[in-house]
């Protein structure tokens, strides 16, 4: 007796449709919907560009979150996203520096709670961060009094071949309102492969070295990206130095456009 035929398998695409094989039959299912496209197709490469910006503005975020908790803004994550897509080269150095200045909760920005510059350098897995603080935060803010103030310095530091960011954090002595303006130095042990890190510096307004628990006695914001990689530093360079020049041909040709225009005079009495 001859051995009946078994039904077909079904496996691959017919339209927008997927047809595979299981255990109690075909199964068909929908292509999803802008997960796709050709490779090297403009969609696919949005896709790619979008997954990569996600993944990098969600560790940066959590990482604040846990640091800041909730005085960090709810629009913080989006305007991170707006920053990085300001940047056309998928390269983390150059997204990350897009970041600078950014406000961790702009309803109470740093800046005024005094002034404070950053510098950092890093050779041979040791970094320093330098702060020279510029002036002190006023006395009185919105009604909270203060008499003291302190810094902590907030790092992501990212590594060769890693996706994910791990942080270090440091804290300062307090500060009498009365001292000299202070400068304080941060030291701190890196990873032999360590690429880009971010700089984050956190202010903090007490009363007899104890916070005021008040988000207008406080300022969070992102103020420096750096780099290990001379590749990456020396691309940034070249794009600083393109855009400074686009700038000066800008006001070149609006200086032109100036000339020639007619002034006001003054009216004869």
């Amino acid at each position: 007796m001859a051995k009946p035929k078994s039904n077909p398998k079904l496996s691959g695409q017919v339209g927008d449709k997927v047809y595979k094989d299981g255990k109690y039959g075909a199964v068909v299912q929908s292509m999803p919907k802008g997960g796709g496209g050709k490779p090297g197709s403009r969609s696919r490469e949005q896709n790619v560009r979008t997954a990569y910006l996600n993944e990098l503005a969600s560790d940066v975020n959590t990482i604040i979150s846990k640091y800041a908790g909730t005085f960090k803004e709810g629009g913080f994550y989006q305007s991170m996203q707006s920053r990085f897509r300001s940047e056309k080269l998928d390269n983390r150095f150059l997204l990350l520096k897009t970041l600078e200045g950014l406000e961790i909760n702009s309803n109470y920005p740093l800046a005024k709670l005094g002034k404070a510059r950053v510098t950092v350098t890093a050779r041979g897995g040791k970094m320093t961060v330098s702060q020279d603080v510029i002036y002190h935060p006023s006395a009185s803010i919105k009604g909270h009094k203060a008499d003291c103030y302190s810094y902590e310095l907030l790092l992501l530091i990212w590594v060769k071949d890693e996706a994910s960011a791990f942080p270090m954090a440091k804290k300062s002595a307090w500060v009498r309102l009365d001292d000299e303006v202070p400068f304080f130095k941060y030291y701190l042990d890196l990873p032999g492969n360590a690429t880009e890190w971010l700089v984050c510096v956190r202010q903090i307004l007490g009363v007899n070295e104890e916070r005021i628990e008040a988000f207008v006695a406080e300022g969070m914001q992102i103020v420096l990206a750096g780099t290990s990689n001379k590749k990456d530093l020396a691309l940034y360079e070249q794009k600083k130095k393109e855009a400074a020049e686009l700038l000066k041909k800008s006001s070149k040709k609006k200086k032109k456009d100036d000339e020639g225009r007619v002034q006001p005079t003054k009216r004869k009495k």
